[in-house]
């Protein structure tokens, strides 16, 4: 299985106390360690910073759609002003185990089902990136736009260890050695590769954004943040 797991699902070893946070989710669920952190240790990044703009759009329509949750006990920001890169969710109150703090609605997700390719390649990765590529073309028509927009622009995905040569991973592991983590850098690959040979430049891009934070070929809207 190719997950990487959103930064909500990283453990934050900074705070004082920890909590079993479960995201209920349409036909699956998943568990995640976070900290609960008093809501004045957090630095939340300025309305006006592009990265906090994409991140309260995808907010606002996850509230938007029929079943959709956001726990007001959870919030976007940053450890520090200095260095925007730690940056990720945190609990701002205290959080029961077991309790609702995402609902993504099933229909939400990103698929290879989800009607824009033809759903002809066994790789179902190679689905889902032609669904995404077709999304991000549509622009503002795209039913997912604030989430599709979020993973192309805010970030240089180009740079994924996914789109890295035969001698960058050889040369990361000679640095690395055997004693330091990471030992997966993750799937590796290209659509021209795994799927059909292209010079569509988005479909490459999409390709690494699905391998490299899909759970499976399955993207995640809100939760991927």
């Amino acid at each position: 299985m190719r997950m990487q797991m959103p930064a909500l699902a990283q453990l934050l070893s900074w705070a004082t106390a920890a909590l079993l946070i479960h995201l209920k989710i349409d036909n699956a669920s998943a568990s995640a360690s976070t900290c609960v952190s008093p809501p004045e240790l957090i630095n939340d990044l300025p309305d006006n910073t592009l990265d906090y703009t994409y991140v309260q759009n995808q907010i606002q329509w996850l509230k938007s759609k029929k079943g959709g949750f956001f726990s007001p006990k959870i919030n976007y920001g940053n450890l520090d002003k200095e260095n925007p890169s730690v940056s990720g969710m945190f609990a701002v109150a205290p959080i029961a185990k077991g309790e609702e703090i995402i609902h993504l609605p099933a229909e939400q997700l990103i698929t290879a089902n989800i009607g824009n390719g033809n759903g002809s390649f066994k790789d179902e990765s190679c689905n889902t990136a032609i669904n995404l590529a077709a999304e991000y073309r549509k622009g503002k028509e795209s039913s997912w736009e604030p989430y599709v927009a979020y993973l192309f622009e805010s970030f240089s995905h180009e740079h994924l260890p996914s789109n890295w040569s035969e001698e960058a991973i050889d040369l990361f592991d000679s640095i690395i050695g055997e004693d330091l983590e990471p030992r997966n850098l993750g799937a590796a690959g290209s659509y021209a590769i795994e799927c059909e040979e292209t010079d569509d430049s988005l479909l490459e891009a999409a390709y690494r954004i699905v391998i490299s934070r899909g759970w499976s070929e399955i993207l995640l809207p809100v939760v991927d943040m």
